[in-house]
């Protein structure tokens, strides 16, 4: 009988070795778990808090877009029957449409810039300045396919300093009536 007392002293040791060896690896794992969740808390506040400025300057972006490319009023000024489907596809576009009266009539175009989002959207606005520009310039001379080639001349003055390098190639559609 002393050896079944030594027998059972010797495996109540071994399963209290396990026991706390088995506490002391959850113990450590739940402390681990513990402070990743609280890193991994920080950084899901860090990335709320920088896709809330992101989101409030591309809607402050798409703001300045709206005044840049607001024709509605003088197509609505000008003309008694018309309709104005526009939708982009996010926030801010590289697609808009455009109005000018000039003393020889009415132009109206639409463009499609390459890319969407906030690099179609700077394109776009490239490209209208490049597009008032012309008109402006042109004068009493003014047709559609002057403001074209003009167009692209400028668009390729402007843009191709760094065109073979850059990870965009800068594409512009533009319809002019």
């Amino acid at each position: 009988s002393k050896k079944n007392l030594q027998f059972f002293l010797w495996l109540g040791g071994a399963i209290l070795l396990i026991i706390t060896t088995v506490f002391l690896f959850s113990f450590r794992s739940y402390r681990y778990r513990n402070r990743m969740n609280i890193a991994l808390n920080d950084k899901s506040i860090l990335i709320n808090q920088q896709n809330t400025h992101i989101t409030d300057s591309i809607n402050y972006a798409k703001r300045i877009q709206n005044v840049l490319f607001d024709t509605f009023n003088e197509i609505s000024s000008s003309f008694n029957e018309y309709f104005v489907f526009y939708e982009a596809k996010q926030m801010v576009s590289g697609d808009y449409y455009g109005y000018y009266k000039t003393a020889k009539g009415h132009l109206i175009f639409c463009v499609d810039c390459s890319g969407t989002g906030v690099f179609g959207a700077f394109l776009s606005i490239v490209c209208n300045s490049i597009i008032e520009k012309t008109i402006n310039q042109s004068g009493t001379s003014l047709t559609p396919s002057l403001i074209l080639k003009e167009t692209q001349g400028f668009l390729i003055e402007m843009l191709d300093s760094d065109a073979r390098d850059s990870l965009y190639k800068e594409r512009i559609n533009l319809s002019i009536c």
